[in-house]
């Protein structure tokens, strides 16, 4: 088989884009690799894929940026592309392109690192939003937005928009298993997590890979880690809420009634109490039930 040797060219270049408080890099460096034929061998046995992933060739999705001892944490080399330079195919070029992940400040340099916590992860922020049923609206003197002028509840109810918040946590990890990732998504937050209470924050994913680093001069296979987390816009947090809104009530009795028999004619739909009584007040903003439809488990793992 044909020998590949690699050596580092001098040739990088560099692109920085912010958008929106992020910012994204593109760094390429170049690599120049030489191809000696065994006894017999032609340029037929020139694989262009052994070329791209020779000893020494940055690998996708798992070497991290490191050069001349400068190391950069969380720029990953995400792609690889070989090219051959002179007729015979003897000598190729190969370049490696890093990307970082969108962080909300300049990538950083660092010469060494002792230890994953001495990496800062990285934190990302983006807004949302959510559409959510309006009863009374947003004017100074609250008008009913739920009932139609005949007392009857539309067909399509008025809504509004809530805007929400998401994080993306980067950071480094010494491993992580499938099973910890599926464990860990679509979960609450047990106690208090960025001054928000318990059943706040909820994790709606989780992606990882598997990268190598430096760490104290052996270069290390770790995890990279990258959690998705959504605070709830609404006061009782990550629950399925129900307006108490039902066709029935309970009276005084125990007996269950139709609201519509109360007064023939009027809307077929009331207000009920928590525990399936009649509400007093037939207007404005109906209570609701909450029912926690995710598990909670502690945050301690996110570094952020």
């Amino acid at each position: 088989m044909p020998t590949y040797s690699v050596a580092q060219a001098r040739s990088q270049s560099l692109g920085l884009q912010g958008q929106e408080q992020k910012t994204k890099m593109d760094f390429s460096v170049d690599f120049k690799v030489s191809v000696t034929l065994g006894t017999g061998e032609t340029i037929a046995d020139i694989d262009a894929y052994s070329v791209a992933t020779a000893t020494g060739i940055p690998v996708i999705n798992e070497t991290t940026y490191e050069y001349g001892g400068i190391f950069m944490p969380y720029v990953v080399c995400r792609k690889v592309s070989a090219s051959p330079q002179d007729g015979s195919f003897l000598l190729w070029k190969v370049t490696a392109t890093y990307e970082t992940l969108e962080n909300s400040g300049q990538p950083f340099r660092v010469t060494s690192i002792s230890s994953l916590n001495a990496l800062t992860p990285r934190v990302t922020v983006e807004l949302s939003e959510t559409e959510d049923v309006l009863y009374e609206d947003y004017s100074s003197t609250p008008v009913a937005c739920a009932l139609t002028p005949a007392k009857n509840f539309w067909s399509e109810p008025v809504v509004t928009r809530t805007p929400t918040l998401v994080l993306k946590i980067s950071q480094y990890e010494s491993s992580i298993t499938y099973e910890q990732m599926l464990a860990r998504k679509l979960k609450t937050n047990n106690a208090t997590y960025r001054s928000q209470a318990a059943g706040k924050w909820l994790i709606t994913q989780v992606e990882g890979s598997e990268v190598k680093v430096k760490i104290g001069g052996t270069l290390t296979a770790v995890a990279l880690v990258t959690y998705t987390v959504a605070l709830s816009a609404y006061e009782h947090g990550w629950k399925e809420s129900r307006a108490l809104l039902d066709t029935q009530y309970i009276d005084g009795n125990g007996k269950i009634k139709l609201f519509q028999n109360d007064t023939p004619g009027a809307t077929a739909i009331g207000y009920i109490n928590n525990d399936g009584t009649k509400r007093a007040e037939q207007t404005g903003i109906p209570d609701s039930i909450e029912y926690q439809t995710f598990e909670q488990q502690s945050f301690s793992f996110l570094q952020a």
